[in-house]
């Protein structure tokens, strides 16, 4: 079919990408992959079928505890950032690693990326933003046996903010 041939052909660009980009690994996980699950109603139905429906009560406006040191240092906060994986997917929104890395150039910009994932991390945020942050987007992979299996992608900032308090603990983390 004429979908079968776009899919293999894109298969074939972005393997070529990647090779090219000297990703060698990426590229050959990509051949052995068995690929998305095509975006219809019956993957939405078995995406559906494997969440864990629960009831979230409304985030309540709280009063902001008082400050507390931040959990990670700017210097980690910009390894986080610089270390980050090129080339990932978009999370919610579109958002990827590449757009934050702006904030590297200049020192004004990397203080306040540094201030807003230490907001992040804290949960220091107002009830919308957190309720945004809290958001993941869903990618359905193919099962090699058949189904699907859901991949999350939560915000790039949570993953951000992960990365750079996983930094500033690695030692503790390896030892326990």
């Amino acid at each position: 079919s004429s979908d079968s041939n776009r899919s293999d052909a894109s298969l074939a660009d972005e393997v070529l990408r990647k090779a090219l980009s000297e990703e060698y690994s990426r590229a050959a996980a990509l051949l052995a992959s068995p690929g998305l699950a095509p975006l219809t109603a019956d993957t939405a139905e078995q995406l559906q079928s494997l969440l864990q429906p629960r009831a979230v009560d409304a985030l309540a406006a709280a009063p902001r505890p008082p400050r507390s040191p931040a959990p990670f240092s700017t210097k980690e906060a910009k390894h986080a950032l610089r270390t980050s994986a090129k080339g990932s997917g978009a999370a919610v929104g579109g958002a990827r690693f590449e757009h934050w890395r702006v904030a590297l150039a200049s020192a004004t910009a990397l203080a306040s990326y540094h201030e807003v994932l230490v907001r992040v991390a804290t949960g220091d945020l107002p009830p919308t933003a957190a309720a945004a942050l809290a958001l993941s987007k869903l990618t359905p992979l193919r099962k090699p046996a058949g189904g699907v299996r859901p991949i999350a992608a939560p915000a790039i900032l949570r993953r951000l903010a992960g990365r750079a308090l996983l930094g500033k603990h690695k030692k503790e983390l390896a030892e326990a």
